[in-house]
């Protein structure tokens, strides 16, 4: 447990959030960077896809949120997204997912045919609940706590920074390097927390 026990961050530390909107967001056709491999995952409003970054042949995550999706329920999604990529922007931890390339407005072309908030990040392996659900008989308990500790440290550089995750769940935890890194994910309902609110929970 070294490797967690070096991750802890001192009381003081704070990350300066940022406050980006969708309209602060550059354009950029992801055809000219990426190949779109194939999509990993579909949700309500949003995919995510397997792309490959030609500059280097990386294999990356690129989350795709149609615009006209954002715009006509934007009294839902628009705090969600600028939440989420708010977030994003201003941290770096190894607890917790990680941009590769920023986030941009795509135009539209051949394989998303509408303009999308593209969100690229690193490529997990899976989530923590597939994880769990597909694993051969019980999950060892020393991985259990090597995840549990993870999540943890992800958690406590949050709440230091004064933010609420809200919805952790398995499937909002990403795993990486054979399932043995955990990663946060999924910062769309965080809520920045102040010392009342942390009273009355």
């Amino acid at each position: 447990m070294e490797e967690e026990k070096k991750e802890r961050i001192p009381a003081n530390l704070k990350t300066e959030l940022k406050n980006i909107t969708i309209d602060d967001l550059q354009k950029v056709r992801i055809t000219e960077k990426y190949q779109v491999r194939r999509q990993l995952s579909a949700g309500t409003f949003g995919r995510v896809f397997q792309i490959l970054r030609k500059s280097d042949k990386k294999l990356l995550a690129a989350k795709c949120i149609p615009r006209y999706s954002i715009e006509e329920n934007s009294a839902i999604m628009k705090p969600y997204v600028e939440r989420e990529i708010s977030l994003l922007t201003s941290f770096n931890h190894n607890y917790t997912m990680q941009l590769e390339d920023g986030i941009f407005i795509s135009e539209a072309n051949d394989i998303l045919p509408d303009e999308q908030l593209v969100i690229i990040s690193e490529l997990a392996e899976g989530n923590l609940q597939d994880y769990i659900k597909n694993y051969p008989g019980f999950v060892p308990e020393e991985k259990i706590l090597k995840i549990f500790t993870q999540i943890l440290l992800g958690v406590n550089f949050l709440h230091r920074n004064e933010i609420d995750h809200r919805d952790l769940k398995p499937m909002n935890i990403l795993l990486y390097d054979k399932s043995e890194r955990a990663k946060l994910a999924d910062f769309g309902v965080a809520r920045k927390i102040n010392s009342l609110s942390t009273k009355m929970t």
